[in-house]
Formats: structure tokens, sequence, C-alpha cells
């Protein structure tokens, strides 16, 4: 294949209008007085300006008046023979009067005489970078999380003030260091950086929960992730410590109400497998609480006839969204018990979640008291109404069309006993006769 670029068949002016014109990135060539003398049309993209309205400008005039000092610094050098090229970051106005971010590259061309011609100057538009890099800043430094960045060697390449603070060092303290490298009066454990090791070495995330960075008492819950450029997986890594203190002793103290409690406690889900429940179903069930974890009442133990009604008003609880009540009894170790379920949807900030909270009271002592109170009720309702007694002997005929005694008849149908005794009637009518006849009879002197 013929090289046309060593060819005399390729002239050097075809060339540099064909990298010139066909650059992916904005080029122009700027008079020593700043004017645009050409540009390319990637330039005029940049700036939303056409050829003809950028040659009538000068990059003074639409450059951020808090760069020009910065322009002129270069502008110097260059001009003065110190350098003949610079290289830096600086914002120009758009047209429609916006502010672009431009990485701009500039040489100074001269002539044999070594008077300035004019400037080669490369545009590349790094507006969308600086914003995301800016607006990344912004998040970092607002984020209630403690964030550093990590590269492939583990060395703190970047990191938000929360960090300086947390540890009570200054950035220079940590920046390009490793974990290990870092003061030790403020060094993480050996689990901290074991985990964080962890993450670099194998590239997947990695989260843990660690107690006391600086002061005992304290309570972190902390993510390694690897960074990722769409599909691409980048060599950094990004580590967050989020300060649960709060979190943490707020659920062991609701841990230990909860334990303490003797009613039972579970967070279910929609397919009636358990979140979480509190040790107090061990007591009543003589399961432990980690076999429900997972698992559904009847996968834990538990027989139809107490986790069949549960079910079915966790099934209403989602259908109605309504806090349901149901009672249900159970074959304890202790024996037959009964229970008041209440059970009440959870909610979040869209609407009802995915998970009911059950409440299981043992009503045991209520309800053998109603047993027995519905029973004195049987047995009274069974003593009301027309009962068939001898005028005589008083005898009653019962269900089974036999004559019984009272005694008899009362006893059979009730609990109650009897105890005998003599009325004030029945002395006066029988006994006190008696006993006078028996008194007069002792009186009486013998022959």
């Amino acid at each position: 294949m013929k090289n046309y670029l060593r060819s005399r068949d390729f002239p050097e002016q075809l060339l540099f209008e064909a990298a010139f014109n066909h650059a992916s990135i904005g080029m122009a060539l700027n008079g020593p007085d700043g004017r645009y003398l050409i540009a390319n049309d990637a330039l005029c993209r940049i700036f939303g300006y056409s050829l003809d309205e950028l040659q009538a400008l000068t990059w003074e005039e639409i450059t951020y008046p808090d760069d020009k000092a910065l322009d002129d610094y270069h502008y110097q050098r260059i001009i003065s023979g110190e350098t003949d090229h610079c290289r830096f970051e600086k914002r120009y106005f758009h047209k429609n009067g916006g502010v672009i971010w431009i990485n701009l590259n500039a040489v100074l061309v001269r002539n044999d005489d070594g008077e300035p011609i004019f400037f080669i100057a490369q545009f590349e538009d790094i507006t969308e970078k600086k914003t995301a890099c800016d607006e990344l800043a912004r998040i970092l430094e607002q984020a209630p999380d403690f964030i550093f960045r990590l590269n492939a060697a583990g060395r703190i390449i970047l990191m938000n003030s929360l960090v300086e603070r947390m540890f009570d060092v200054t950035r220079a303290d940590l920046m390009g260091r490793t974990l290990a490298e870092i003061p030790e009066r403020v060094r993480p454990t050996e689990f901290f950086i074991e985990k964080v090791n962890q993450a670099l070495e194998t590239g997947v995330e990695v989260a843990f929960d660690y107690a006391g960075v600086r002061t005992p008492g304290l309570f972190y819950q902390c993510f390694v992730k690897p960074e990722y450029e769409g599909p691409v997986r980048l060599s950094t890594f990004l580590v967050f410590i989020r300060d649960t203190t709060a979190k943490t002793l707020a659920e062991r103290e609701l841990n230990a109400i909860l334990t303490g409690t003797p009613t039972v406690i579970a967070r279910m889900t929609r397919d009636f497998r358990h979140l979480y429940i509190n040790d107090a179903i061990e007591a009543e069930t003589g399961i432990p609480a980690a076999r429900f974890i997972g698992r559904t009442l009847a996968e834990a133990g538990i027989p139809e006839t107490a986790s069949k009604p549960i079910e079915k008003a966790i099934g209403e609880v989602f259908e109605t969204g309504e806090t349901i009540e149901t009672e249900f009894d159970y074959d304890s170790p202790n024996g037959r018990r009964y229970y008041l379920a209440r059970l009440k949807p959870e909610r979040g900030p869209q609407g009802m979640s995915g998970t009911v909270l059950v409440f299981a009271l043992d009503i045991t002592k209520r309800k053998l008291a109603e047993l027995d109170l519905n029973k004195a009720h049987e047995e009274v309702r069974r003593l009301r109404g027309l009962l068939p007694i001898c005028s005589y002997c008083k005898n009653i005929r019962d269900d089974n069309d036999y004559w019984v005694t009272v005694e008899n008849y009362v006893a059979s149908h009730s609990e109650a006993q009897f105890s005998h005794s003599i009325c004030p009637s029945c002395y006066e009518t029988h006994i006190r006769p008696e006993l006078d006849k028996l008194q007069k009879k002792k009186a009486k002197p013998s022959k």
C-alpha cells in the first residue's frame, strides 16, 4: 500500500486541511491579538457560533472573567519565549450565555525572524466531565456518610471532609496512603483493613458492620464498592462508612423489650414467611426463634389448627389493608393454650408494604374463665323452664322418662352438690311437735 503521508503526491497543505477540518475536537488558528483567523466545524459547534461570528471575536471576549488572569499568565509565558506551548483548563461563554469548560492546548508559531505569527489551538469540551466532577464533589460534601475513593493499590485518592472530622486528621495525613499507612492513632482495626482488602482483591462489593472507629460505643455500617463506567469495572473503589449508632442502640433497646415481653411478635410476608420473630415464641412452643426465619408456621413445626387462622388473617390484611384480630388455640408443651392474634399492616411512603406485624397474646386464663362461664350459663339454661314434679313425693321426671329425686336431677344437670338441713317452717311444723312430745314423755312420772 502506498504511504501517502510520505508521498509528494499528497501535499502537506491537504494533509493539514483534512486533519484540521475533520478533527473530532475544536481547532483554530488565533492571531497574536487573540482573533480567530480560522476555526473548524467542531469548534463552531462547541461555542455555538458560526465561523463568521467567531472570526469577529477574540478569545478574551468570550473568556469567563475569573479565568482571564490565568489566560494572561500563559500568554505572557509564551510570548516572552519562556515556553512555546501551554495546556490548561479554562471556561468560555457559549453563544447562548452558558458557561462551558475547555481543555485548551495551544502552540505558538513564529516566522524566521522569531516574530509571533499565530497560535494553533485545540479545544476539548470537558463541560460534561467537569459538571459531573462538580456534582460528585457537591454530593460528597453533602452526603451524611464518610466517603473516600481508593485506587487499585488501596491508596486514598479522594475523600470528603467528613473523613477528616471522623479521624481528626487533615487530607494531607490521608491522601496517597493505604489504610495500613494511616497514622496509628486513627488507624482502623485489622478487621476493617481486611474487609477493604477483600474487596480490592476480589473486585466484589463487601458490606460489614464495624464498631468503634475512634470512640468505643459508636457503630457503623460499611460498604466497599468497585466503581463502574457502564458495564466496565474500573480500577477504583468507593468506601462508604455510615454512622448507625443511634439506629443500633435503638434496635438493641427494642430487641431487649421484645425479648422480655411474653407477647409473641413477628413480621411476616405475603407468602406467610417470617422476617422476624422474638424469643417469646420459644417459651410458647418450645421451638427456637431462629427456626422460624424464612419459613412459614407449618414449616417451623406449628400445626394447622394454629397456622391456618393466622395465614387466613394475613391474606385478609393484604386484601383490605385493615388491622384484623383472630383467636386460635395451640397444644403447647404446657398444655392447650389460647391466643388472641392482632395483625397490623406495615406502611411505607408509597402505601402498604409487603409485610404484616403479628402480635399473639396468651389469653388462656381469660378463655378458660369464659368457657367456665358459658358452661354455667348452659347449666342454668337446662334447669330453667317447667319441670314435671310429683305432687306428693316431689320426685322429678328426667329426660329419659324416669322419676328421680330432686337431688339426683340437679346433680346430673349441674355441678351443684347438696348439704341437707331443715328450714324454719319445717322445723316448726314437723320437728318442734316431735320434740314437744318427747319432752312431755320424759316429764311424765313413772308408776
